[in-house]
């Protein structure tokens, strides 16, 4: 449940969530509740899972610090250039994103 909740916890609103969040968000797995209100009350609800990562005080703190908001991956930043500049390869190949593997 921890995995799981952090996971959509960085995907839906913050890539660096707290502690707290991360082990409200996994009890609202485990309960199916969240907030006073009962989704199924059995575990693994996803109804009460994304309930808790959406509606949660820090997933929208009225004064964020610097260290608040979602990062994104680098190939998307990537990707999100190359599409803001309308990239056009003058050979007209597909681009594609070779795997790299560290070592």
């Amino acid at each position: 449940p921890v995995f799981l909740g952090k996971q959509l916890i960085q995907h839906l609103t913050t890539s660096n969530p707290s502690p707290t969040y991360i082990r409200d968000v996994a009890t609202a797995f485990k309960t199916g509740e969240y907030g006073g209100t009962t989704y199924s009350g059995k575990y693994g609800d996803l109804a009460a899972t994304v309930a808790a990562v959406l509606l949660h005080p820090d997933a929208r703190p009225a004064s964020p610090d610097l260290n608040y908001g979602a990062l994104r991956d680098p190939m998307v930043k990537v990707m999100h250039f190359l599409r803001a500049m309308q990239f056009n390869d003058v050979l007209d190949r597909k681009v594609f994103f070779n795997t790299q593997v560290h070592q």
